[in-house]
């Protein structure tokens, strides 16, 4: 009955677990492929085994205010509200006021089985009463009645036929087997089965020492139901201590199907029983986990565990198979910054900032690259085109000396990028206005003017040439 939580999410509930590494990993940590496959272990890669979908339900006993809540919900609420009503305007000693009186507590008991099967699917809020909702299956009823004189016949013949000590025997066996019949009569539907000796052991052993902890709540319910009616016998008018006592009697007994149902919904992979809403409770004992990209749990497990080397792989090789997506190589360029690891940052972060630029997202390409410069000071991307844009960028942003950097010899490693002109006219820029250096500067333009004669920036080579020349001037001291 003790849950079983993830290694990695300390507060959530685990789902698989993998023998031989002896780990348990939450749905968020483990993930199959195919809804009919187990999941790989992130550490060894063997398949991990379930560890029950009951694991990560809330068990029963610790939702005990939300059953006696749920009768309060507006649309059982009225419907008994309804009921009570009529069975008080109807009831009376003669043989058509106990007809009627049947019908309705058909109906109720019908609504009843509604609500275990739908929590038993996975649905912990009631639906709108509709008419199919109270006519479809409407013989349960009756055979859960039937159910209760078979058990009524069964202990009166053990009272005559072997006296006070074996009935009493009996009827114990009796209570704690009534709730397995009721519940194998919601999810069956069959009277036979719900008898079945054996499918009833079978129910109450694959749901283990939790289903003696639900008897021991129902007999509470029941008598709690009883006892309250009694209270009010004391207090209430015959007329109005009757529909008292019938509301309270319904309101106890639709939490004990809720119970029921609930019980059902928390064992379905051992009971076999298979729910539509899986995992409908929002409300787990943490329904939260660490923020990050699922599809890269498997990595943060690695790294937990200190084997670096084989999460730098696997995201290296979800690189190589799927190129343009970003978060892999986002997430190898916060491992690189974490591990202080320069080489790879040269290898891999700055291709990243090439990427980005590529992509039209400057301010991430500037963000990586300036993170990376730290510690990797010689990084650059690999193509003169990128290098000059980053270097407007950073120039823009007031990094001018990382600017000046990126532009250092672009001549000299790609002598054909017929942006050399523009690039060198930045570096001309950065030097006079950032640095006051402008004999460096003119340096520059004089390269340039050599260099590319007749290329369309010499006019403004020489505007900007000027314009040091005459601040320069204008800086001396007059005699």
């Amino acid at each position: 009955m003790e849950k079983v939580f993830c290694k990695y999410h300390p507060s959530t509930p685990a789902r698989w677990q993998c023998q031989p590494c002896r780990v348990d990993f939450c749905t968020s940590c483990a993930s199959p492929d195919k809804a009919s496959e187990a999941p790989a272990c992130p550490l060894c890669g063997q398949a991990t085994t379930s560890l029950g979908a009951g694991n990560l339900i809330r068990p029963f006993w610790q939702r005990i205010p939300r059953f006696f809540l749920f009768p309060a919900h507006p649309v059982p609420l009225l419907f008994m509200l309804a009921l009570t009503v009529l069975s008080t305007l109807l009831a009376s000693g003669s043989l058509m006021g106990l007809l009627f009186m049947l019908a309705i507590s058909v109906v109720f008991y019908k609504y009843a089985f509604v609500i275990l099967e739908d929590t038993a699917q996975g649905y912990l809020k009631p639906r709108p009463i509709t008419g199919s909702v109270i006519t479809d299956e409407l013989e349960l009823p009756f055979k859960q009645l039937l159910l209760i004189i078979v058990l009524g016949v069964l202990n009166y013949q053990v009272l005559v036929n072997f006296g006070g000590g074996p009935f009493v025997l009996m009827a114990l066996f009796s209570v704690v087997i009534f709730p397995a019949a009721i519940m194998v009569l919601a999810v069956e539907h069959s009277f036979f089965k719900a008898v079945n000796p054996l499918m009833l052991l079978v129910t109450i052993k694959r749901i283990g020492p939790s289903y003696f902890i639900m008897c021991f709540f129902l007999v509470l319910l029941l008598s709690g139901g009883a006892i309250a009616s009694d209270l009010l016998l004391n207090v209430l008018p015959q007329s109005l201590w009757f529909a008292s006592s019938n509301f309270i009697s319904m309101y106890f007994i639709l939490i004990m199907y809720n119970m029921m149902g609930y019980v059902i919904y928390q064992y379905h992979e051992q009971l076999g029983h298979s729910v539509t809403e899986e995992y409908l409770e929002t409300e787990t004992l943490s329904s939260k986990t660490a923020p990050g990209d699922p599809r890269f749990r498997h990595i943060d497990i690695l790294l937990q565990e200190g084997k670096t080397d084989e999460a730098e792989q696997r995201l290296i090789q979800a690189i190589e198979e799927n190129p343009g997506e970003f978060d892999a190589r986002e997430k190898l360029h916060r491992f690189y910054i974490a591990t202080k690891n320069r080489d790879g940052l040269l290898r891999h972060s700055a291709d990243y900032v090439a990427r980005l630029l590529h992509s039209n997202k400057p301010s991430e390409a500037m963000r990586v690259y300036l993170e990376a410069s730290h510690i990797a000071p010689k990084i650059k991307p690999g193509g003169a085109r990128e290098r000059h844009e980053l270097a407007e960028l950073l120039k823009s942003n007031g990094q001018s000396r990382a600017a000046l950097s990126l532009l250092n010899n672009l001549h000299k490693e790609f002598p054909a990028y017929e942006g050399i002109p523009g690039a060198y006219l930045l570096v001309a820029r950065i030097m006079f206005e950032y640095f006051g250096e402008e004999h460096k500067a003119l340096q520059v333009l004089d390269f340039l003017k050599k260099k590319f004669p007749g290329h369309p920036l010499q006019q403004d080579v020489e505007e900007y040439r000027q314009v040091i020349e005459r601040m320069a001037g204008a800086s001396q001291p007059s005699a």
